[in-house]
């Protein structure tokens, strides 16, 4: 039999496989390479795109907060505007109730009444005089009542007056208390 010598046939199949196995795991790392750098491009692009989404979103959110501070300066301007109409409004129907409420008392007083003292604290008035009787006090109660301009009186005091020589000799010394109406039937007072 022939002796066949296979070692540099071998040799040269293992160099090729070799080869193949090198050139495999240069293709593979090469392959490896390309997808890091591809992903690495992808991940850097979509941070760029992350960021000018995020500078946008601050730009509008700035935006928006500058806009919230100016409306709420508008709305505190709106407010005192309010309050000071509200205030012009409340003085403009005070404005004749003095004239209104001189006009009243006058209307309702009696000849067998003499009012000595009259006192306004906010919207109640304080009557105090002198009447002949009870009665002259009854009448003059029941005439404030009528007045549009004047609300529930109360009578406070009532007493003899005995002690003075001025008064009548059966005069009543009286103080009652009375609330002012902001206009007759709820109406507004126009100037």
């Amino acid at each position: 039999m022939a002796r066949i010598n296979l070692s540099p046939w071998r040799a040269e199949l293992r160099k090729k496989r070799e080869r193949r196995i090198l050139q495999g795991g240069i293709a593979a790392s090469i392959g490896v390479v390309l997808t890091l750098i591809l992903c690495e491009q992808y991940l850097n692009a979509a941070l760029t795109r992350q960021k000018q989404r995020n500078q946008y979103i601050n730009e509008a959110s700035l935006a928006l907060n500058r806009h919230i501070q100016s409306l709420q300066a508008v709305d505190a301007a709106r407010k005192n505007l309010l309050g000071k109409i509200a205030a012009i409004r409340q003085l403009q129907q005070q404005r004749l109730q003095p004239a209104h409420l001189l006009e009243a008392l006058a209307r309702t007083a009696a000849e067998d009444i003499q009012l000595t003292q009259i006192v306004q604290n906010g919207q109640t008035l304080k009557i105090s005089g002198i009447a002949a009787s009870n009665t002259s006090v009854s009448r003059y109660i029941k005439r404030l009542e009528a007045s549009p301009w004047l609300d529930t009186p109360l009578l406070d005091i009532i007493e003899s007056a005995h002690e003075n020589k001025t008064l009548p000799p059966r005069g009543k010394r009286f103080t009652l208390n009375i609330s002012l109406s902001d206009a007759p039937g709820g109406a507004r007072s126009t100037p």
